[in-house]
């Protein structure tokens, strides 16, 4: 079932369940959800693994960041990070969050790939986001990059998996 903005609000209030929500979107938002913003970018180098019993990601290096300079990136086309939301959650364990990446990206031939956020999840998010066009793209730190949306959910387990707390590799 997914959560209206009356029970979300409780949820944020008495339970933390976002935390560094901007207040206008507290108070105004738009729909069923909220808007999450990139807090820091990232790069991937090297190589990574995906294996039945093991992984290895890629180190990464931070190129911008919402507390520091600069306040923005140039995405260059063809070129691929990993952005970091100023927002944190604190799931329940019958509550899932869906991240849908915010249609303007679409319209400037930026891709930004999204998931879910399981029960008992605690942390910043982790997005991909890739300039598919032939053009720079500038992306300002604190820009609204993701739409989340929040469901309740009956018989799941709490996440227990490494990336707890928004780790990013």
């Amino acid at each position: 079932m997914l959560l209206g903005i009356d029970e979300l609000r409780t949820l944020i209030e008495e339970e933390k369940l976002i935390e560094d929500l901007l207040d206008s979107e507290f108070k105004n938002p738009v729909g069923t959800g909220f808007d999450f913003r990139v807090g820091e970018i990232h790069q991937i180098s090297g190589k990574g693994y995906m294996g039945k019993d093991g992984r290895v990601t890629p180190k990464s290096k931070l190129l911008a960041s919402h507390e520091g300079s600069p306040g923005h990136h140039v995405l260059k086309p063809g070129e691929y990070y990993l952005l970091k939301t100023l927002e944190k959650i604190n799931l329940p364990a019958d509550v899932i969050a869906v991240f849908y990446p915010r249609s303007s990206f679409h319209r400037s031939g930026i891709q930004i790939l999204t998931g879910l956020a399981d029960p008992g999840y605690q942390g910043e998010l982790t997005f991909g986001i890739s300039n598919m066009s032939g053009h720079d793209f500038v992306l300002e730190m604190g820009a609204r990059i993701a739409h989340v949306l929040f469901f309740r959910v009956s018989g799941g387990r709490s996440y227990q998996g490494k990336w707890q707390g928004g780790r990013i590799t």
